[in-house]
């Protein structure tokens, strides 16, 4: 039995790319970042930010949940 993930290693650190996001989402707000924002914030690609976090939402609810364990 395999288990683990499938693909590649993450090349980027998860907990400084949500902070990445959650200052972008801050700055600019849910609706007006951009997909092209996020990626431009985070320094990574629009499929790695699908692969990491699924889609703008999700990864806004995990910026939401980082926010409020954290203040």
């Amino acid at each position: 039995m395999v288990t683990g993930q499938r693909g590649r290693p993450r090349s980027f650190d998860r907990g400084a790319a949500l902070d990445k996001a959650m200052f972008a989402f801050w700055e600019r707000g849910y609706e007006a970042t951009s997909i092209s924002d996020l990626t431009a914030s985070l320094g990574i690609s629009a499929p790695s930010l699908y692969a990491a976090f699924g889609d703008k939402r999700k990864l806004f609810d995990e910026v939401v949940v980082v926010y409020g364990g954290r203040y």
